[in-house]
């Protein structure tokens, strides 16, 4: 798997240092102000690129995040004829499962069974709602088997899943791209020199 990249992020970025560096390079080129001026000027052109910088990081984290509610939402689409059964079978799934969420081994090893014993009634009996029920459970907790099961009796369905999983990767990768700026190795505003003594 390749590492996500973000060029949309990164080119704001360079674009954001150059407009910096031609704005600072200006002050320093303006014979009119004193050295105290210059320094000033250059102070508050960085100043204001940090702040758009700040924004700009905001902006594209909230639509990295849209961008995974919306495949989130594609991915737990239930057709509207459908939803109220689904519901049904999801409640009865789920409260049947409730050992998932008991963080005891036994506890979830039985949860995991009563799932495989949904699954296979849906399989057995043909029923959309309780197999979509299962479905979206099995993803939810990340039981592979079944969510794979699940996702693979529909074309739609498996994009779906794969579109989700690189919003959430990109997402993610987005995370681990902010850390390295944290620790100075990734891409971020270059300060001016008059401002780093």
């Amino acid at each position: 798997r390749e590492a996500t990249t973000h060029p949309e992020y990164e080119n704001a970025v360079i674009g954001l240092q150059r407009a910096l560096e031609e704005r600072c390079e200006k002050a320093r080129q303006n014979s009119s102000l004193d050295p105290g001026q210059r320094h000033d000027a250059i102070r508050d052109h960085w100043h204001e690129a940090t702040e758009a910088y700040g924004q700009l990081r905001e902006y594209y984290e909230g639509q990295l995040q849209a961008g995974v509610e919306e495949r989130e939402n594609d991915l737990f689409k239930v057709e509207h004829h459908s939803r109220s059964d689904v519901r049904d079978a999801y409640e009865i799934v789920y409260s049947a499962t409730r050992g998932f969420d008991s963080g005891s081994r036994e506890g979830m090893e039985q949860a995991r069974e009563e799932l495989g014993r949904y699954a296979e009634r849906a399989r057995r009996t043909g029923d959309k709602a309780l197999q979509t029920a299962v479905g979206h459970i099995a993803i939810e907790r990340g039981i592979a088997d079944l969510r794979d099961a699940y996702l693979s009796e529909s074309k739609e369905r498996t994009r779906n899943w794969e579109r989700y999983t690189h919003a959430r990767r990109k997402q993610d990768s987005f995370g681990k791209l902010r850390l390295s700026i944290a620790a100075g190795t990734g891409i971020s505003l270059v300060m001016p020199a008059e401002l780093r003594s």
